[in-house]
């Protein structure tokens, strides 16, 4: 199962002429399953295969090993007479050509060298082994075996490790079923135990016993319920573990124990400096399956292996497999801040170096962490490396170091500014804003100048990111004026440079282009790359939005050779993917699609699987455009299985809400529930309330659409609560967007008029690139404003206008263009209330001739229209007239039934 390309290069190499195939995989891979399936799908009229199930049997002797292969073979033996190696060489001699298949031999001795003798005296004798390392034989042939993939094919099937753990859970409870939460449970738990079939058979077989949810929660806190099980009859991991250990000598077995330390996987360098070993002992490792190769010549433990090892270590009270794990990567993060090129690239790598810096606290070494702290703040405010997680940590390292009977007092202010700097940078900005204000500072020398600089800037940072230009511009001047004082020149000149990127940001004329570029070269001195790029991607954005494509694309360019320059992947992606943006704006939008795949190629050749899960969305965006819904699915997968390889589960969340979003271009308003209900869950689940802010307005969409008014308004203010948590203006947009839709679909025209006036000031003030939704946004406000009669009506409708000829240009003329404009209601609905207006402009009538249609409306005769105006009979009678030749109607019913139709009345 899951194993076909497995199966197939395994038959190529039984058709060769070698003479010793040898299947190598550590304990309960399956490697005996591999050859039984292959080994069924052959003609074996051409050779006899003889299966030996060597197991735990001694093969001491000769005759030993020369009678346990007979009587495997069913060949009988005369009693009390062993057999010697020349009578097994005659027999099987007579038998050829012939296989011998040798299963579980992992056991060493003499006979190994037997088997080589056999091979060389009897022709047509081939051997087939399955062991946990080479045999080491001459003309010894390796087919390596891994475990199963956990990342599905696609299409929506699942992954070969979660088929098979449905498939062996179904066989021992007929009962039991898979639907999509179930789903989730089982891919967790095949990632948890690595993909090892025999691994996922226990753990299926403990299906009995508990839901898979409960299974995925036990499995989450410890793997060792996988060691002890057997299955079968047969010999559990942990026996397995514990014999491979004893044949370990010293120098392996230290290795192992340390490179147990590591979750993910790990360089060379990595291995020989922590596991304290050479590159003979590593090899050693390998052959004994216990040590993987990767990607890219990095090696990783199995998830099993490494629990039973760590196991082993935390038993032994020697510290010394810590030391050298920290002090190898806290001088990685210190040459790594000092070096542009530095060797902490790999995710896994930066995983490890923050958990050196959690193992260097639990063994208090302060003054290392000191050190790296003081790396980092020379690098402020970018320190690499930086997830949620690592800010969690550092919390921990402040609580733990403030607890200490050293007080580390010079460390504690540093990890402040630094989890302050990545909560604002991984969008925690609640917590981010505990930190600054928890901050504490004690005397007045420039060093806590200094400090009190950084952390003035990071609170002006986090007031930009939440939508308050003017309170953060306040508060970098007064980060400029500390940095001033403190003698901290990159500091002054960086708070220097986000004056001046805001003051240009806010386009009112303050800054120039040639300001500008001075700030950008200063800036680009002390080797702040991050914030050059940001600046060159804010022009390319301001000279698109001015309808300069060449320009834009000029500046983009630029910003994408310099992120390449400095090896910097996340400017790149925001580089790249600005690119894409301008170039769908400009109309070349299959273009735009090339470069956001070329982007996400680049970032997965690097393994930058975070980033790759981010560009993943931005294609599903442009495929959304298309209307291409296989494309969207397939990226939404490959977005999925992306954040799953670094642990992010909540971009499943987005993947839901770009699948609802193509159901409703569909109109398909049921599936986008379903998908929309989904990310809900999963943003509650994981706390991303953006997501579940984004998912709750378009579910409120969605309800009205079904016809659901008060589900509808309940979910709206839902919306609004988390978009007020989440501080983010997107959400907050979607909400008023949501609530709008939802007024207009009641009686509250007054205030949908108020809330289309705050939507409109909201959308201009920050510039929002909202994709589809700015069309969807105008046209709701135009539809409040007039139908109140709001002089702005007529300016918005030209603006919707604008922004529909902008999606409309995106897309290729024909079918596609056609389809996905069809299935959008708005457009529709702009159209009607655009020919309205055409129609009542068309019509030319007077303040006065309104006036007279609405009292020929009520009813009023000719004397009544005269006494109510204060104007002759005469006069009005000339009034009516007109209005009946403008509207090309014959009599005053006519007249009112038009004038309804047309909005002039109501």
């Amino acid at each position: 199962m899951g194993r076909e390309q497995e199966i197939s290069e395994f038959r190529r190499l039984l058709e060769t002429a070698t003479p010793l195939i040898t299947v190598v995989g550590m304990a309960g891979v399956g490697k005996s399953t591999l050859v039984r399936a292959t080994l069924s799908e052959m003609d074996q009229t051409a050779a006899r295969f003889c299966w030996i199930n060597c197991g735990s049997v001694e093969m001491t002797t000769e005759g030993a090993f020369a009678l346990h292969v007979l009587n495997q073979m069913m060949i009988p033996v005369e009693r009390d007479h062993e057999p010697g190696l020349r009578r097994l060489s005659t027999i099987l001699a007579a038998s050829a050509p012939i296989w011998l298949v040798l299963d579980g031999c992992d056991a060493t001795g003499p006979w190994v060298g037997w088997l080589q003798q056999l091979i060389d005296d009897v022709p047509g004798l081939r051997i087939l082994a399955t062991r946990r390392r080479s045999l080491g034989l001459r003309g010894e042939r390796l087919m390596p075996l891994g475990p199963l993939s956990i990342i599905s094919p696609g299409h929506g099937k699942p992954s070969p490790a979660v088929t098979l753990f449905a498939e062996r859970a179904l066989s021992l409870d007929p009962r039991f079923e898979l639907d999509e939460p179930g789903t989730r449970a089982i891919q967790q738990i095949v990632e948890l135990v690595d993909g090892l079939p025999l691994a996922i058979e226990i753990v299926a077989s403990l299906a009995q016993l508990m839901s898979v949810q409960s299974l995925a929660a036990m499995l989450a806190t410890s793997l060792s319920p996988v060691l002890e099980e057997s299955l079968g009859g047969a010999i559990p991991l942990n026996d397995v573990l514990n014999h491979t250990f004893r044949a370990l000598n010293p120098e392996e077995r230290t290795a192992i124990e340390a490179l147990s330390l590591f979750d993910g996987t790990f360089s060379r360098a990595a291995a020989l400096a922590v596991g304290a070993s050479s590159l003979h002992t590593l090899s050693s490792l390998v052959s004994h399956s216990l040590l993987l190769r990767s990607d890219r010549d990095r090696f990783r433990l199995h998830a099993l292996i490494r629990t039973y090892w760590r196991e082993r270590r935390r038993a032994s009270s020697s510290l010394e497999a810590e030391r050298r794990f920290a002090t190898f990567f806290l001088r990685q993060i210190s040459n790594s801040l000092h070096v542009p090129t530095n060797t902490l690239s790999h995710p896994d790598d930066i995983a490890s170096a923050w958990r050196a810096v959690e193992v260097a606290a639990r063994i208090e070494a302060y003054a290392d962490m000191e050190i790296v702290a003081d790396a980092l703040l020379r690098h402020f405010p970018s320190p690499r490396g930086g997830t949620r997680a690592a800010a969690d940590l550092i919390q921990q390292l402040v609580i733990q170091a403030a607890n200490s009977p050293e007080r580390p007092g010079r460390l504690i202010p540093r990890l402040q500014v630094i989890e302050a700097c990545i909560r604002i940078a991984t969008g925690q900005f609640e917590r981010a804003g505990a930190v600054l204000s928890a901050f504490k500072h004690e005397g007045n020398d420039c060093e806590d100048k200094r400090l009190q600089g950084q952390i003035e800037w990071l609170r002006a940072f986090r007031q930009w990111t939440l939508g308050d230009p003017a309170g953060a511009l306040e508060r970098f001047e007064q980060a400029e004026v500390l940095a001033s004082a403190s003698g901290d020149g990159a500091l002054e000149t960086l708070s220097g440079a986000r004056i001046c990127f805001l003051r240009y940001k806010s386009r009112t004329g303050l800054v120039s282009t040639e300001v500008l570029d001075r700030t950008v070269s200063r800036v680009a001195e002390l080797g702040i790359h991050d914030l050059t790029i940001e600046i060159m991607i804010e022009r390319g954005m301001v000279a698109s939005d001015e309808g300069d494509s060449a320009t834009a694309v000029r500046y983009l360019m630029e910003a994408i050779s310099l992120a390449r320059q400095t090896q910097s992947l996340p400017a790149l992606r925001s580089a790249r993917c600005a690119l894409g943006l301008v170039l769908a704006r400009s109309g070349e939008l299959v273009k735009g699609l090339e470069v956001q795949q070329e982007t996400r190629d680049e970032l997965e050749a690097n393994e930058q699987w975070y980033l790759v899960a981010r560009s993943e969305r931005y294609l599903a965006w442009h495929f959304l455009q298309l209307g291409q819904a296989a494309a969207i699915q397939a990226a939404g997968q490959r977005e999925h299985h992306a954040a799953l390889r670094v642990g992010v589960h909540r971009h499943s969340g987005w993947v839901e809400l770009t699948y609802s979003q193509d159901a409703l271009n569909r109109s398909d308003l049921t599936e986008a529930k379903t998908h929309l209900i989904s990310a809900i869950n999963i943003g509650r689940s994981y706390q991303d309330s953006a997501v579940e802010a984004q998912a709750t307005a378009a579910l409120a969409e969605v309800e009205l659409a079904l016809g659901s008014l008060p589900e509808a308004r309940a979910l709206v203010r839902r919306a609004y609560q988390l978009s007020t948590r989440t501080h983010q203006l997107a959400a907050r947009v979607w909400a008023m967007i949501a609530d709008l839709r939802v007024m207009l679909a009641g009686t509250a025209t007054p205030q949908a008029e108020t809330l289309a006036l705050d939507l409109l000031d909201l959308i201009n003030q920050h510039g929002l690139q909202l994709h589809w939704r700015p069309f969807v946004a105008y046209m709701l406000c135009f539809r409040a404003l007039q139908a109140v009669g709001n002089p702005r009506a007529q300016e918005v409708r030209t603006v919707a206008d604008h922004h529909l000829q902008l999606v409309s240009c995106k897309l290729p003329e024909g079918e596609v263009r056609s389809r996905f404009l069809n299935s959008q209601p708005e457009v529709a609905e702009f159209a009607r209330l655009h020919a309205l207006m055409d129609a009542r402009s068309a019509l030319g009538l007077t303040d006065r001739q309104r006036e007279v249609l609405e009292l020929i409306a009520v009813g009023m005769t000719n004397q009544g229209i005269a006494d109510r105006l204060c104007i002759s009979l005469d006069t009005a009678r000339k009034h009516v007239n007109l209005v009946l030749a403008k509207l090309n109607v014959k009599n005053r019913t006519g007249a009112a039934h038009k004038a309804r139709q047309l909005g002039l009345i109501s």
